[in-house]
C-alpha cells in the first residue's frame, strides 16, 4: 500500500523551532516550500496540514500542534479523520542513534526510547508504520543531558550535514511513495557511507 501520509514530529512554538528534536517539522516544512505550498492549522486533529504531489500522487503532510511526547494524539487522529492504516504513514524525526548527517529509512520496529514514536504506537495500536529517522548524533560530553541537547539548536557544521540528509531524503520520497524499499534502502545506504 502506498504512503498516503507523511508526518514530521517536532515541538511546537519558535522556541523549538531550530532545535535537533524538531527535525521532523522542518522536514515537512521544506517539503511545502519546496512545493509552494503552506501548512494549515487543522484544530480538531492538533496539527497543521497541507497537500503535496509526488508521483503525480496526492499526498497529506502534517506536522502535530501537540509537544513530541504526546505526538500520538494528533496522529492517532489524522490516521482516524482520513481513514488510514499504519502502513499508510511515514513518520519523520530526529534520531540519536544516527550520526548528524545520516537519514535511514525503517518500517515498524519500536520506539528506541522516542517518546514521539512511543506515543504514536500507543495511539495507534500498531507499530508498523513507515519511520525516516534523520541523525542528529549524541551530545559529545558524557555530562550533557540527552534532554539538553535534543532541545539545543545544532552546531554550524551539524546544521550543514543534516540538511543535506533532509535533501536526500526529498530525493528518496517518489521511491518511499511507490514502497520500493530496496530503492530507497540502497540509495540511502550509498549516501550515508559516502566519502
Amino acid at each position: 500500500m502506498a504512503i498516503s501520509l507523511i508526518v514530521g514530529l517536532g515541538n511546537p512554538g519558535p522556541t523549538y523551532a531550530l532545535t535537533r528534536h524538531n527535525m521532523g517539522i522542518i522536514f515537512i516544512e521544506k517539503l511545502c516550500q519546496s512545493q509552494h505550498t503552506n501548512l494549515s492549522t487543522e484544530t480538531k486533529l492538533n496539527a497543521r496540514t497541507s497537500k503535496i504531489i509526488i508521483n503525480e500522487k496526492m499526498v497529506r503532510v502534517a506536522c502535530p500542534t501537540t509537544f513530541m511526547n504526546i505526538s500520538g494524539q494528533s496522529l492517532g487522529k489524522l490516521a482516524r479523520y482520513y481513514a488510514l492504516a499504519p502502513d499508510e504513514i511515514l513518520v519523520v524525526h530526529d534520531e540519536l542513534d544516527l550520526e548528524a548527517g545520516q537519514i535511514r529509512f525503517k518500517t515498524g520496529g519500536g520506539h528506541g526510547g522516542h517518546n514521539g514514536l512511543r506515543d504514536i504506537i500507543t495511539h495507534l495500536h500498531a507499530t508498523e508504520f513507515h519511520r525516516l529517522r534523520i541523525g542528529i548524533g549524541r551530545p559529545a560530553h558524557p555530562r550533557v543531558e540527552v534532554a539538553d541537547y535534543v532541545l539545543n539548536r545544532p552546531t554550524l557544521d551539524e546544521e550543514i550535514a543534516i540538511h543535506a540528509a533532509i535533501e536526500q531524503g526529498f530525493n528518496a520520497l517518489p521511491e518511499i511513495i511507490a514502497c520500493n524499499w530496496p530503492i530507497v534502502m540502497q540509495r540511502l545506504h550509498t549516501f550515508n557511507n559516502r566519502k
